[in-house]
């Protein structure tokens, strides 16, 4: 069984930090007009506004690191215990 999932820090100019655990992280290369894969920037910093937009900000990478291994940690102890990536960093260019 694939969980797919992963804990992603994305990082973007200023430099800000979000955190998250999600699925499919592939999607952020995903440019639904063309229907297929992109390395376009305006693209994926479009994704990447939609997919992280809930996340927590941080100012500070090793702020953003101890959320990620929180969130972790409690996935760890969930009746799910699965993290197929682990812990991710993501460098996107452009302001969140």
């Amino acid at each position: 069984m694939s969980a797919d999932n992963g804990i992603y820090i994305l990082e973007s100019d200023g430099p800000q930090f979000r955190v998250a655990e999600m699925q499919n992280i592939e999607n952020l290369n995903w440019d639904d007009q063309k229907k297929r894969m992109t390395e376009e920037e305006v693209i994926i910093l479009a994704n990447a506004r939609d997919m992280f937009k809930g996340a927590k900000v941080f100012d500070k990478q090793d702020e953003a690191m101890k959320e990620a291994i929180t969130i972790y940690n409690d996935i760890i102890k969930s009746d799910f215990p699965v993290i197929e990536y682990g812990i991710v960093p993501i460098k996107i260019i452009g302001k969140f």
